[in-house]
């Protein structure tokens, strides 16, 4: 799995004659697209001459074709002279899955006469999930040791583990055995085990965990 970042966003602003009106919504500068998927939207006002396409254009020729009229009361409102601003609205996700690691894309306007502007360039980077888990973990696990989740006094928990049980003491003691094992635990915890009148020796096992167990 992967996540696709936008490094930069490019908006060009062609003559009148071509595009009287644009604006990019989707995507944003830094902004994080999960599952590899971009969301595309916005508005766009034709100049002098109709449009009939907006589209995505990769690196390798291929183009996705964004889907236009949707909506814009806020841009009918804003252009009132213009025919047909009510519906000046884009908006499509396109599936960048198969794109490499840094990657440009185009986003352009077809006319219907055939010409072909360019509104706006899309810088992108994929980074893997593993590689976002590591540079996230990397500053804390650099910065400070990590302590031990149940050192009396060195700090108070942040989160409760409860257990309820009813017999079952070896498995209950399973459980509290994966749980207290050493690891690079970060959040410090407490276990506090609710047993109800367990008839199998769970009250004398769970005495050997009286310092750590509640």
């Amino acid at each position: 799995m992967s996540t696709i970042d936008i490094s930069s966003v490019k908006i060009y602003r062609p003559s009148i004659r071509i595009v009287s009106g644009f604006q990019l919504d989707a995507p944003s500068q830094r902004s994080r697209h999960r599952m590899s998927t971009v969301e595309v939207k916005g508005w766009v006002l034709a100049g002098e001459t109709p449009i009939k396409s907006l589209l995505i254009v990769r690196e390798d020729g291929r183009t996705d074709e964004i889907r236009m009229g949707f909506w814009r009361a806020d841009i009918a409102y804003g252009y009132p002279h213009v025919k047909g601003a009510e519906r000046s609205g884009f908006r499509s996700f396109i599936d960048l899955s198969g794109m490499g690691a840094v990657f440009r894309l185009r986003f352009e306007v077809e006319l219907e006469n055939g010409t072909r502007t360019l509104l706006a360039e899309i810088d992108c980077r994929r980074t893997r999930h593993e590689e976002i888990a590591a540079d996230a973990l990397a500053p804390v696990l650099q910065t400070r040791p990590v302590p031990s989740p149940l050192v009396k006094d060195r700090t108070r928990p942040r989160a409760s583990v409860i257990i309820p049980v009813h017999g079952q003491s070896a498995l209950t003691k399973q459980c509290l055995d994966r749980l207290l094992s050493p690891g690079n635990i970060l959040v410090p915890f407490e276990i506090i085990v609710v047993d109800d009148a367990s008839p199998d020796g769970t009250q004398t096992m769970l005495a050997q965990y009286a310092q750590v167990v509640h």
